[in-house]
């Protein structure tokens, strides 16, 4: 009986071992596009600026400002006969009306399925907050980012958001 049953477990082992194996299953590669986010997302994109109360979702401005993308690289060494360049993006937010001018630095960005995402999760960056964005194929771009801040002796807290589209170059 002991070797009838080590018998089945040992054939049922081997045919679902062979069983587990596909070879029908092909290996996919997967692909880039060759130009880096942070150069092809590079540009002006003009568009409106807007402070909403958060308290009341009052809208208490909306005027005309940018966000310019610039382009970093940081070189890094893979072992002593290789580097690799990361790109990364460069960020700056120009609004005179609202005191916007802040630039911020080392932002990541990527390509997603409809155009790119931009982000930075570190609040010590320029702009003192984490924030992430996207920029669609269309050239579209959307931006948002809570902010308390002490206006007239007050606190209160904001909820900036820039809707826009890339500056047409000439």
């Amino acid at each position: 009986m002991k070797k009838c049953f080590y018998t089945i477990l040992s054939v049922l082992s081997i045919a679902l071992m062979f069983a587990s194996c596909n070879n029908g299953v092909e290996d996919y590669e997967l692909t880039f596009n060759e130009t880096p986010a942070a150069v092809a997302a590079s540009g002006e994109y003009n568009g409106l600026w807007t402070r909403i109360l958060a308290a009341t979702g009052d809208t208490i401005r909306d005027v005309q400002g940018k966000i310019v993308f610039g382009v970093d690289t940081v070189s890094i060494e893979l072992d002593s006969a290789e580097t690799a360049t990361n790109y990364l993006a460069s960020i700056h937010f120009v609004c005179e009306e609202l005191g916007l001018d802040v630039q911020v630095d080392a932002t990541n960005i990527a390509y997603s399925n409809d155009g790119f995402v931009f982000f930075n999760n570190n609040a010590s960056n320029g702009l003192k907050r984490v924030f992430a964005g996207r920029i669609y194929d269309d050239g579209s771009i959307y931006f948002a980012f809570p902010w308390t801040q002490k206006i007239s002796g007050r606190i209160r807290k904001f909820e900036y958001s820039f809707n826009g589209a890339r500056a047409v170059s000439e």
